[in-house]
C-alpha cells in the first residue's frame, strides 16, 4: 500500500543517509590520506635540510682546522676539498701545526708510548689528505723531528757508550744521493772538554725519484766526518767510502712537503716527519 511504501524499513537509515555518509568517510579519508602525505613531504625535506647542514663544506673543514690540536677528519680516499687557496691553506697550515703539537714532547719518537703513535699517524694521515702532490725532491740537510722506524729508535750508545745527537739526511739532486746521517757526541761520564766533540757517522745512498715522490734507494758506502775534535772544529769533506757495486736499500713516499717539513712514509709502513736544518721547525728535534 502507499503507506507501505512510504514507511521506511526499520534498522536500515533510507537512502540518502547512506549516501550521505559514504560522502563524508570519502572525505575524511581523503583528508587523511592527504594529512600523511604532507607529513611524509615535510619529514623527507627536514631530514634532507638536516643532511645537507651536516654534510662537511670547505668552510666547515677550515672552522674545524682551526684548533690546531684537533685531528681534521676529512676524506683520505678523494681529492682536496676544492677550495679557494687562502682556505685551502689554511687546513693545510692547521693539519701541519697538529702533527708538530702531536710530536713534542715525543723525543724524535726514542719516548712514546701507543697512544701518542696513534695520535702522530693520525696526524700524518690528516696532513697527508689535504696536501698537493709532492714536488721532486730537492737538495737540502734536513733534520729528524720524529720516527717509528725500528732501525732508528734502536739506536743507543748504551750506558758507557757515546751519546746519540742528531739524526738527518743530506739530499744531493745533483749527485742523486741521499746520505743518512747520525751524530755522535762523547759519553757524558768522559772527563776533560769533550763535550762538544762531535763525529758524524754516514750512511751513503743512490737514489731514483719515478714518479714524483715515489723514491727507491740502492746503498752506495758509508764514512765518517769528525765535525769537532779535542774542542777544535774540522771543517772540510766527509770521509765516505763508496763500493763498486750498489744494492737495493729500501723505498719511500714522500707524503707530504713544502720545502720546511716533509712527511715520508717506507716500504715498510713506517713513518719519518723531518724539517730543514736551516728552519725554525728544525728546533724540535732538539738540534
Amino acid at each position: 500500500s502507499p503507506a507501505q511504501i512510504a514507511a521506511p524499513t526499520r534498522g536500515r537509515p533510507p537512502p540518502s543517509k547512506n549516501l550521505r555518509e559514504g560522502v563524508h568517510d570519502v572525505r575524511r579519508f581523503a583528508q587523511m590520506r592527504l594529512q600523511h602525505l604532507l607529513y611524509v613531504t615535510l619529514w623527507c625535506w627536514q631530514a634532507a635540510a638536516l643532511r645537507f647542514a651536516s654534510a662537511p663544506t670547505p668552510r666547515t673543514v677550515a672552522a674545524a682546522a682551526s684548533s690546531a690540536t684537533d685531528v681534521i677528519d676529512v676524506e683520505a680516499d678523494g681529492a682536496p676539498y676544492d677550495v679557494e687557496t687562502d682556505a685551502a691553506s689554511a687546513v693545510i697550515d692547521a693539519a701541519k701545526t697538529a702533527l708538530i703539537d702531536a710530536i713534542a714532547g715525543t723525543d724524535r719518537g726514542f719516548k712514546r708510548d701507543r697512544a701518542q703513535t696513534d695520535r702522530v699517524k693520525q696526524c700524518v694521515s690528516a696532513l697527508a689528505a689535504v696536501a698537493p702532490p709532492p714536488a721532486p725532491l730537492e737538495t737540502a740537510d734536513w733534520t729528524l723531528l720524529w720516527t717509528d722506524a725500528p732501525d732508528i729508535t734502536s739506536l743507543s750508545g748504551g750506558p758507557l757508550g757515546p751519546t746519540l745527537g742528531r739524526i738527518g739526511q743530506e739530499i744531493s739532486t745533483a749527485e742523486g744521493t741521499i746520505v743518512n746521517v747520525i751524530e755522535w757526541a762523547p759519553a757524558s761520564w768522559l772527563p776533560g772538554d769533550f763535550g762538544d766533540d762531535r763525529v758524524d757517522q754516514r750512511v751513503v745512498t743512490t737514489f731514483v725519484e719515478d714518479p714524483p715522490g715515489r723514491v727507491k734507494l740502492s746503498i752506495k758506502g758509508a764514512g765518517v766526518r769528525p765535525r769537532r775534535v779535542l774542542g777544535r772544529d774540522l771543517p772540510g769533506t766527509p770521509f765516505d767510502f763508496s763500493g763498486l757495486l750498489t744494492l737495493p736499500f729500501g723505498e719511500f713516499d714522500v707524503l707530504y712537503n713544502d720545502g720546511d717539513l716533509r712527511v715520508v712514509k717506507t716500504g715498510q709502513n713506517y713513518y719519518s716527519v723531518n724539517a730543514r736544518k736551516d728552519s725554525e721547525t728544525a728546533a724540535l728535534g732538539g738540534y
